[in-house]
């Protein structure tokens, strides 16, 4: 049985942040290949969510200003954005 020192915990934990990140770059260049959407978020939703909608998928995120203006955004995160603003309670 192998006895943890601090060394080797270190060893561990710096090999899964390293393996997170490339799992994260990984998730990143998938969701660039996608195909774009334009969205966009009515002013009036402004109240309840505020100035900006953060959204995250599988460690990628954006922020979305909350302005009605139309965005392109990958079509993940405009699937994501549509089920959210379906949910909204005013």
């Amino acid at each position: 049985m192998a006895i943890n020192t601090t060394k080797s915990v270190a060893k561990l934990q710096e090999t899964a942040v390293n393996d997170l990140e490339a799992q994260v770059k990984a998730a990143a260049a998938a969701f660039k290949s996608e195909k774009m959407v334009k969205v966009a978020i009515p002013k009036a939703f402004e109240k309840a969510i505020g100035p900006t909608l953060y959204l995250g998928i599988n460690g990628v995120s954006l922020v979305l200003p909350v302005d009605g203006k139309d965005y392109e955004v990958p079509a993940p995160f405009a699937a994501q954005l549509k089920d959210y603003l379906d949910n909204i309670q005013m």
